[in-house]
């Protein structure tokens, strides 16, 4: 299949080397023939390609994101692909600067600003139903992990989530919602954010739950 990408958008590469943190598309970092690197990426599912296709037009202008340079939608055996240009820097690390968290933040905001259109194809607004959401994701997770999980463990972590889902704030939005903001989604190049990566599980929703990764994995260290 990746043979088959390749030949779709006619590229002439030098090298190629698979992204390892890259959980929801198979993603490669390709130097073309001219040197120029570009990146290769194929989501997982037609609804990812769906959502980060669409992801692509709602940022642009308003967000630092890639260049999409080209798109195919797939075919009975791919659900699609995509070739990005490079974000100049290596994603944010905790030893990254004040004034680099400061841009994160300016950033994330930026991001939540963006409005929903009229008419949406991948991405879906959630936020009218917003509890049901956030509930629904965590029980289709807590499924995932019922299998490993020792059974006391289990409820007691499906009890700990009725009592904090009740201590969450009102809803704030629409906006526009990574849905995986963490560090590895946010390239920095020397004191500076370049962009922000991966829209494979956008959605519009509420802004909070853009801050969970991001705190646990970077404002909390």
């Amino acid at each position: 299949m990746l043979n088959h990408v390749i030949k779709q958008f006619g590229l002439q590469l030098r090298t190629m080397n698979e992204v390892d943190d890259s959980h929801s598309s198979t993603v490669y970092k390709c130097t073309l023939s001219e040197g120029e690197n570009v990146y290769l990426k194929i989501p997982y599912t037609k609804i990812k390609f769906l959502r980060e296709l669409e992801a692509y037009e709602i940022l642009r202008g308003s967000v630092p994101i890639p260049e999409l340079m080209d798109y195919w939608p797939g075919d009975e055996e791919c659900p699609g692909a995509f070739l990005l240009s490079e974000l100049k820097g290596k994603p944010l690390t905790s030893d990254a600067a004040p004034s680099v968290a400061f841009q994160v933040g300016v950033v994330h905001a930026r991001m939540h600003t963006v409005l929903p259109p009229k008419e949406l194809t991948g991405i879906k607004n959630e936020f009218p139903n917003w509890s049901s959401f956030i509930e629904q994701q965590f029980y289709s997770f807590a499924e995932d992990v019922k299998v490993i999980l020792e059974e006391r463990l289990y409820n007691q972590a499906i009890e700990k989530f009725q009592v904090m889902k009740k201590q969450l704030p009102n809803p704030d939005g629409p906006s526009f919602v990574h849905m995986d903001f963490r560090p590895g989604n946010i390239i920095v190049n020397g004191d500076q954010v370049s962009g922000i990566i991966d829209f494979e599980s956008v959605r519009f929703g509420s802004t909070e739950i853009d801050f969970t990764k991001l705190y646990r994995d970077y404002l909390s260290l």
